[in-house]
């Protein structure tokens, strides 16, 4: 019985050495983009998380177009797992300024089962995409933020140097398990 037990309790412990090996998650640590660049590339061969942010200089009745790309290779480089994408778009006042309120924003893009989801209430907001990247193809998703002020009776009330919106785009990527 004592023999079982013992034989039983090794087999136990040989499986999940096994197992816990097979299971890791693979994870790489990404230096976020800080920088005023209007189009990025994010390239996601493991997990982890990068970003940029941007101040935008727009005009009453301008629209600024931010484009920007995440792919699951690099050169020759393909990553071993799939990957789910997730992406935050914030807007906020820039540092030391006021937001300009009247803004609005579209996020379009990614692959057919994309999901965007959020919007602006005067301004300042944040938008999420949920995406995935897989491991048997080479595949860059392409995202547009299309920021637009709008003509309104108040556009004075928000010009000049005092008012700034800043958009800080966070791409995360973690494995499919």
């Amino acid at each position: 019985m004592k023999k079982a037990l013992l034989l039983t309790a090794l087999i136990m412990t040989i499986v999940a050495a096994m197992v816990s090996g097979t299971l890791a998650v693979y994870s790489q640590d990404l230096t976020p983009y800080d920088t005023n660049v209007v189009a990025k590339e994010f390239i996601l061969l493991s997990e982890g998380t990068q970003g940029f942010d941007a101040d935008v200089l727009i005009a009453p009745t301008e629209t600024v177009t931010l484009v920007f790309t995440v792919q699951n290779f690099d050169g020759a480089v393909r990553t071993e797992v799939p990957i789910d994408v997730e992406i935050e778009v914030a807007f906020a006042a820039a540092s030391g300024k006021s937001v300009i309120e009247p803004l609005t924003a579209t996020l379009t893009g990614g692959s057919a089962s994309a999901a965007i989801s959020g919007s602006l209430t005067d301004g300042v907001g944040t938008f999420t995409i949920t995406d995935a990247l897989s491991d048997t193809a080479d595949e860059t998703l392409t995202f547009e933020i299309e920021i637009e002020w709008p003509d309104t009776a108040d556009d004075i009330d928000f010009a000049g140097h005092d008012f700034a919106t800043n958009v800080q785009v966070s791409v995360s990527g973690t494995q499919q398990i």
